[in-house]
């Protein structure tokens, strides 16, 4: 796949559950990114939103 960004921004009040290495950083005041060089996904990335 190559290079692999993914980026989540989130409302106030939400809770976000996602498996995923440490690759995720917190990159503003509500987002967050992961970025991957090479990558090769070994399987589907679930998220889950919680709002309050």
């Amino acid at each position: 796949m190559g290079k692999f960004t993914l980026t989540i921004e989130l409302e106030p009040n939400t809770v976000i559950s996602l498996c995923l290495d440490k690759s995720l950083r917190k990159v503003g005041p509500n987002r967050f990114q992961a970025v991957k060089e090479n990558f090769l996904p070994k399987k589907d990335l679930d998220i889950i939103f919680v709002y309050d």
